[in-house]
């Protein structure tokens, strides 16, 4: 009998999901093999950003606010890549949708081409880590599990305003 996880969902299932996600991470890369040769040794690997999906780099404790902004609206949160020592998160968006977030404070569109250095989704690698809210809700579509990028900005919005008032 299999280990019954977080939600009721069995362990085969949950590792079933993130070798699907892992699979559709490593589509976005040049060379998809090679992703996952440096997952195998716990390495981080390039994907391409603008392939499958857009991203935008976040100073770290907006990010977090922001994000905090999303779950209270419940609005869904997609994969997010966390680096301690870049001290940003990248969220994930629809392809082609990054550019609405170009000129925002403390955010950084990534673009089409640039390499993002990612561990597998499973695992920890150097200082980063994806954060996968909602994993077991993933169906196969996975590109339209990812944040809507006019909930983020609506989110990085009230955040600013937030620091506005209390002078941060």
């Amino acid at each position: 009998m299999g280990h019954t996880r977080a939600g009721g969902e069995g362990a085969g299932e949950q590792d079933k999901r993130l070798r699907t996600l892992a699979v559709w991470l490593a589509s976005a890369a040049q060379q998809p093999q090679a992703v996952f040769e440096c997952w195998r040794r716990g390495a981080c690997a390039s994907l391409t950003v603008g392939t499958s999906w857009d991203a935008v780099r976040v100073e770290f404790a907006f990010a977090c606010r922001a994000l905090g902004i999303l779950k209270e609206q419940r609005c869904h949160i997609g994969p997010h890549l966390v680096g301690g020592v870049d001290r940003s998160i990248w969220v994930l968006l629809p392809l082609g949708t990054a550019h609405r977030l170009t000129g925002l404070e403390r955010v950084a569109v990534q673009e089409t081409g640039q390499q993002l250095l990612a561990p597998a989704p499973y695992a920890y690698s150097g200082d980063r880590v994806w954060l996968l809210p909602g994993v077991r809700d993933h169906d196969g579509e996975l590109s339209k599990r990812l944040t809507s990028t006019d909930d983020l900005r609506k989110a990085l919005g009230i955040a600013l305003q937030q620091r506005s008032r209390v002078g941060r």
